[in-house]
């Protein structure tokens, strides 16, 4: 017989090319999965957030003290929120932490005794190679006996804003200065542009 051209397998061979095609195919997928979680990681440069700090009234006495953390980068609730959720919740000084993907925020209360807002900030910043952002941080400091509304002359000489004992505003911003994280090209990204 003469050749027809036709290359032909055996079910040996196709099996083989089977079993390969799906483990590339995992392969692929899994690789997907884990770039999900970092996809949307951006340059980031240095730069000041405004912390925006009210007193208020304590209820039922419960002095504490809140911080409203937002955070920018997070892209699914189980690998990114619950993962800083728990990294906030293992920092000195923090007593409870939640972390709430739908509105991008985190909520910790703290001692600031042990730890503050910056502290939260680099230890969000850090994490997972710098692909979370912290763009805005509220802190609300929850006191039995909260300064009164009425103005006094040092609260009129201060723009209506009242002083505590440490000589802090009742309602005052401080700059918090986030890391710099530096970011080279993640070369996952070329791959999946070539398929």
């Amino acid at each position: 017989m003469r050749p027809t051209g036709r290359t032909t397998y055996t079910t040996q061979t196709l099996n083989r090319m089977k079993r390969h095609i799906n483990l590339l195919t995992i392969a692929l997928a899994s690789l997907l999965i884990v770039i999900g979680c970092s996809e949307s990681a951006n340059e980031s440069t240095t730069s000041d957030l405004e912390v925006s700090k009210t007193t208020s009234e304590a209820v039922n006495g419960e002095e504490k003290t809140v911080a409203t953390i937002g955070i920018e980068g997070m892209t699914c609730e189980i690998g990114c929120a619950k993962f800083i959720e728990g990294k906030l919740s293992n920092m000195d000084g923090v007593l409870t932490a939640t972390v709430n993907f739908e509105e991008q925020k985190a909520s910790v209360e703290f001692d600031p005794a042990k730890t503050n807002e910056k502290d939260m900030v680099a230890a969000i910043s850090g994490l997972a190679d710098g692909i979370y952002k912290v763009n805005s941080v509220a802190v609300e400091a929850f006191v039995k006996d909260a300064p009164a509304k009425k103005a006094t002359n040092s609260e009129k000489a201060n723009n209506g804003k009242k002083e505590d004992s440490r000589g802090a505003s009742e309602n005052s911003h401080e700059s918090v200065e986030a890391p710099v994280n530096i970011e080279f090209p993640n070369i996952f990204d070329a791959f999946r542009n070539l398929l």
